[in-house]
């Protein structure tokens, strides 16, 4: 996301509180570059933001937290054997050339067959919940 359009995506959001007749609400946003404008801050009216401390983005987002390297890992694992299947079939081929279409027929694969358990495993990494509050029989592994 650019600056434009996290200040459009909020000036939308402020209007759609505003229009609700609601008074006030509180938008948490990363430290991310685009995010932070004193332009943005003094434009909107209902909407407050606040920003989460430098580094906690993968300790609260359960997207950061796993499911985004998992996805971009098993991607490369795609590249890796299908490089490997093509250079056994003696094609001349480069690791780094996957057309858009592959790529976004792999992600839409890659997605889906993320395990319920794997998302799971993301929650308890967020420590948004106790491990207590997950499922049993799933196992937290700590990446550290």
């Amino acid at each position: 996301m650019n600056r434009e359009i996290c200040h459009a995506q909020l000036g939308i959001f402020d209007l759609n509180i505003s229009v609700q007749g609601r008074k006030e609400v509180l938008q948490l946003l990363d430290n991310s570059s685009c995010h932070i404008s004193v332009e943005l801050l003094r434009n909107l009216q209902i909407v407050f933001i606040a920003f989460l401390p430098k580094r906690t983005t993968s300790k609260l987002k359960l997207l950061d937290a796993g499911i985004i390297p998992r996805t971009k890992q098993r991607f490369r694992q795609r590249k890796v054997e299908l490089a490997a299947d093509l250079i056994n079939e003696g094609v001349d081929y480069k690791l780094n050339e996957v057309d858009l279409k592959l790529a976004i027929a792999w992600n839409y694969d890659i997605w889906f067959r993320l395990l319920n358990d794997m998302i799971l495993k993301d929650w308890g990494k967020t420590s948004l919940l106790e491990r207590s509050q997950l499922n049993s029989s799933i196992v937290v592994e700590d990446d550290t």
